[in-house]
């Protein structure tokens, strides 16, 4: 064999295995260029993106988030009955007026400007249960039946939440010049308070929502037999002394005046407990002076007023026995006794019996069943809905106190009745201290329909209309997200962490092909030698 041949199969080259050892050698070796390689394709995404998250489309929202107080809002409705829709804040009208008195001319045309404003709805608590419930949705081991009961708990809970939580919103039009940002806070707050007077204008919102009584609810009451006309008096007082409670309650009442003689709901409601209490309820004793012996329609009347006063009692006692066993029945307690609430109240017979005890008329509540609503209260489990059943007892037994107190002076009267005084005036002379009595009330109800029509004038349609429920805040709104970026950003690491890795491999290769190029092989080095 010549020696040619020898040095060519020494030269032949021979493929090694893959050694893993081999590669993790090789990369702890670029373990600083792979580093500063992902260093530098970090910092490259990063340029980019900021370029792109700066370059791209966006829309800056300004929004003014509102609530709407007045009764029937969320039944779609004005205070006095009108359909209502949110849309009517926004209406052309009223756009047109904000549009020249902010100058928003100087920005952009007013059809660009109605089509920049629109209102959304913004309940936060709506937001939270949106997340809450996606979340459970978006299991995917729920069954179909699973599936229906969620969204049926989402449905009712949603129904459950307030619905005159809005926000107006500006978007600034492409294309237009941009409007400073107070500038548009203001002409948000301009457009509430402009559809809140447009409201008052027209007629939607006219006064406060209280049913005041007018001076002509004390003239049906009849003029011939006195004692039923004092009687009937004294409960219409009643009732116009529950209005100026109910008108008391509203704002400004305690501030507002008569225009003539300046006198307050306080002193109108003196002045009228006075005359049922100086003039009219004396009255009665000297019309049954008068009418002596009492006659038959005088005793049949009383005689209806106090049955009808014990079934109204009996009702609220029924009611309260009912909360009480409900009470009772939801906490699986025995039910707690409750004196004279659930009993039958002892009528007295139709010839005017009056020994009844004051407990027939006046449901006591023991003490052991306070104690159970206390302990009730305190316990941890369904607070509110028993706090709830307490609150409706309570409003019941607050209503019972006037049947009470209506029982209690028919029984009075009834008994006074059998035993009529002696003649000490006429008939004709009752019935004048009465109309002048009559007059006198007419003469304080108006007063009292004055100062309602003093605090409908003061009416004040922006803050009963509507309230700011937060300050104005404004939003950026881009086509892309510095989440998607992120996420991105993430997905480009990934992809680039193997491609250095395969760089690095053919890196170290090139660098062994060269050495092994520039090495001699061991049979040329001999044959050298």
């Amino acid at each position: 064999m010549s020696e040619s041949a020898v040095i060519y199969r020494d030269d032949e080259p021979i493929e090694e295995p893959v050694s893993v050892s081999r590669i993790v050698h090789v990369y702890r070796g670029y373990t600083k260029t792979i580093y500063l390689s992902l260093l530098a394709v970090a910092i490259l995404y990063g340029i980019v993106a900021l370029a792109v998250y700066l370059t791209a489309p966006s829309v800056r929202v300004i929004s003014q988030p509102f609530s709407l107080d007045f009764k029937y809002a969320e039944d779609g409705k004005y205070p006095n009955g009108e359909k209502f829709s949110v849309n009517e804040v926004i209406a052309e009208p009223i756009l047109s007026g904000v549009y020249k008195e902010a100058r928003i001319n100087d920005y952009m045309s007013f059809r660009d400007f109605v089509g920049s404003v629109y209102i959304s709805e913004a309940n936060p608590e709506f937001d939270r249960l949106l997340r809450q419930f996606q979340t459970r949705l978006n299991d995917p081991k729920l069954t179909v039946a699973e599936r229906q009961q969620v969204e049926k708990d989402f449905e009712d809970k949603k129904a459950s939440l307030k619905k005159n939580l809005y926000a107006i919103n500006f978007t600034n039009p492409r294309g237009v010049k941009e409007v400073p940002v107070d500038l548009a806070k203001r002409s948000l707050s301009t457009i509430l308070s402009r559809w809140a007077d447009w409201a008052q204008a027209e007629g939607r919102v006219t006064s406060y929502d209280a049913a005041i009584l007018s001076p002509s609810v004390l003239d049906d009451a009849p003029r011939t037999n006195q004692i039923i006309a004092i009687r009937i008096l004294i409960k219409r007082l009643a009732q116009v002394l529950d209005n100026i409670d109910e008108l008391s309650k509203l704002p400004s009442a305690d501030v507002a005046r008569t225009p003539t003689d300046h006198l307050s709901l306080a002193e109108l409601r003196i002045k009228i407990e006075d005359l049922i209490r100086f003039r009219l309820e004396p009255e009665v004793a000297t019309a049954r002076a008068a009418n002596a012996p009492a006659d038959a329609e005088t005793l049949r009347f009383v005689q209806t007023q106090l049955a009808y006063d014990q079934r109204q009692l009996q009702s609220y006692q029924d009611r309260v026995a009912a909360v009480r066993d409900a009470i009772a029945l939801y906490t699986s307690q025995r039910p707690v006794s409750l004196e004279g609430a659930g009993g039958t109240a002892k009528n007295p017979s139709a010839t005017g019996t009056t020994q009844q005890s004051q407990e027939t008329v006046m449901p006591q509540v023991s003490d052991t069943f306070i104690d159970r609503m206390a302990q009730l209260l305190n316990q941890s489990a369904d607070v509110q809905y028993r706090q709830t059943m307490v609150t409706d007892l309570r409003h019941i037994q607050d209503k019972m106190i006037p049947i009470q107190e209506a029982v209690r002076y028919d029984q009075e009267m009834l008994h006074d009745l059998s035993t009529p005084l002696p003649g000490a005036t006429t008939k004709e002379n009752v019935a004048a201290d009465v109309e002048d009595v009559r007059n006198d009330a007419k003469f304080l109800v108006g007063k009292v329909n004055d100062i309602y029509q003093v605090m409908s004038h003061n009416l004040n349609p922006e803050t009963y209309l509507f309230s700011k429920t937060e300050a104005a805040s404004t939003v950026t709104l881009r086509n892309v997200t510095l989440q998607k970026l992120a996420l991105v950003g993430v997905l480009v690491l990934l992809i680039a962490l193997p491609v250095i890795f395969v760089f690095c491999l053919l890196h170290n290769r090139v660098r062994e092909e060269e050495r092994t190029a520039a090495a001699p092989s061991p049979a040329v080095a001999a044959v050298r030698g």
